[in-house]
């Protein structure tokens, strides 16, 4: 009985502190840029890089799913965050607290990047088609207050997905005050980076611009709630490398054939 017992206290000590260093979850995209989560690029990540074509396919798949399929959640993939220098000791630290308690705190994008921006550049895209209306519908209203909210954090105000350096403050530039994505952006892109910033946010306006009130309004709602993610959280950046490492190289490579019986 008391090596039951012991063995027992061993299992959920464990647990703990597994739940501590590593932790997953689904989350829908209004969950996703909401706290507690603060969106940083490490010093060691790659520039942006997707472009319209990246850009374009996602779009696509976004409104086939919202008008195929509305009911149903859209799975976008997974998307591996690590926990900033110095936030851990900011989180809760009483029994089965998680690192999505508590408050804003900043996550580093390991893996999702390209995602993870394109996707914000989406939802500002939203914000200022939705809030070009003069006299919007309280359930339009409601939207506009969600997206605000998804783009800038609860405490500071600031952007909720940042980029580092003169990328980051383009993209502020471009996305940031409210209407910004329906006016020209008074920097001209000095980099590949920003020019596809430019180019997608541009692309996303010109799709949206088409859509009738009621179709705009039914494909925000589908975005932010019925897409979603798994979001991978680690605490240090070994585990994250080795869990990066991980999900992009173990396994047998798929052959075309294998592709092609899939489709």
């Amino acid at each position: 009985m008391k090596m039951t017992v012991l063995r027992h206290q061993v299992l959920i000590h464990m647990k703990r502190s597994i739940n501590r260093q590593f932790e997953s979850r689904a989350v829908a995209i209004d969950e996703l840029f909401a706290p507690p989560f603060i969106f940083r690029s490490p010093a060691f990540q790659r520039p942006f890089a997707w472009d319209f074509t990246d850009a374009e396919r996602l779009f696509a798949d976004l409104q086939s799913a919202g008008t195929e399929r509305p009911d149903d959640v859209y799975f976008l993939g997974a998307i591996l965050l690590v926990l900033a220098p110095g936030t851990m000791e900011a989180l809760p630290t009483s029994a089965g607290a998680s690192i999505w308690d508590g408050e804003e705190h900043v996550f580093e994008i390991i893996d999702g990047l390209q995602r993870i921006v394109t996707l914000s550049i989406l939802l500002s895209a939203f914000r200022d088609l939705l809030g070009r209306d003069d006299r919007p519908r309280p359930g339009t209203l409601l939207l506009i207050e969600a997206l605000r909210g998804a783009l800038t954090t609860a405490a500071t105000k600031t952007p909720r997905v940042a980029l580092p350096g003169a990328d980051g403050a383009y993209l502020s530039h471009c996305l940031g005050e409210a209407g910004a994505c329906l006016v020209p952006p008074l920097a001209t892109a000095v980099s590949m980076p920003q020019e596809r910033l430019l180019g997608i946010r541009d692309f996303f306006v010109r799709q949206l611009r088409g859509m009738e009130a009621d179709e705009l309004s039914r494909f925000v709602e589908f975005v932010l709630r019925k897409c979603a993610l798994v979001a991978i959280n680690t605490t240090t950046i070994d585990r994250a490398f080795h869990m990066f490492s991980v999900l992009n190289d173990k396994g047998k490579p798929l052959t075309r054939n294998d592709i092609l019986k899939a489709e």
